[in-house]
């Protein structure tokens, strides 16, 4: 039976994160729904949409769950000291994160522990005393990765060994290869999107081309259960008091 409809607020940064992330709850029998929904997924476009939302979201969720879903694919724009920007770490992530969480009395650790520590491999929860309500962060795709998105969590749900995807790591290299000779008025696929590129590949090449990561997720060309994903999926139901 499916489980009860979870009560509170979930951020997320885009539209392919919230889809996906409700076809992967819908397969472990959680369905959220758009209408006259208790739980509430707000996109907020990007990743310091959700974590300038953190403390706002909190004083405001009515003393129901609240929780933030935000990548770890961060760079700092260029400045003075670092003029072709920098690559944010996860610990990076983690500290503009834990700034909001402490200024709405959210439980942590005194004085501030290794992140390892603070966020677990299984996603932060905690409780704000002052809001008396409980808090949770998941960085994608797995609360390790220095770098990572809703991308990485989803090719762990390719089918082990599947040919296409194979096709589609090899082609996405050599695409990359090829977007370093291009002029840079005419830029093509960048590293930081070679997941990207990879999955978007191998779902061009199903018997229905082009699908979302959502649809895909529902008409199952994607798997549900590796082990991020039933991690994931623990921490959402840890979160929401789901049984």
């Amino acid at each position: 039976m499916p489980s009860l409809m979870p009560h509170g607020a979930l951020f997320v940064e885009g539209l392919d994160d919230e889809h996906a992330i409700k076809q992967l709850l819908a397969r472990h029998n959680i369905h959220i729904h758009d209408d006259e929904c208790p739980l509430r997924v707000h996109c907020k476009g990007s990743d310091t949409g959700v974590i300038d939302a953190v403390s706002v979201a909190i004083k405001a969720s009515g003393k129901h769950p609240v929780g933030f879903v935000v990548d770890t694919d961060a760079f700092e724009p260029p400045s003075s000291q670092f003029p072709k920007g920098r690559r944010l770490s996860r610990t990076d992530r983690w500290s503009a994160i834990r700034a909001r969480l402490a200024s709405v009395e959210v439980v942590l650790p005194t004085p501030q522990q290794p992140i390892d520590s603070e966020l677990p491999s299984g996603g932060f929860i905690s409780r704000s005393l002052r809001f008396e309500r409980d808090v949770g962060v998941w960085l994608m795709p797995d609360n390790r990765a220095d770098y990572g998105k809703i991308e990485d969590l989803l090719s762990t749900l390719v089918p082990k060994g599947d040919a296409l995807f194979e096709l589609a790591k090899r082609a996405t290299t050599e695409a990359l290869g090829i977007s370093t000779t291009r002029p840079s008025e005419n830029p093509a696929i960048q590293t930081k999107n070679e997941r990207k590129g990879q999955l978007h590949s191998w779902l061009a090449w199903q018997e229905e081309p082009g699908m979302s990561y959502g649809h895909a997720l529902r008409r199952k060309y994607f798997e549900h259960n590796s082990s991020v994903a039933t991690a994931f999926v623990a921490w959402f139901k840890r979160l929401y008091g789901l049984p």
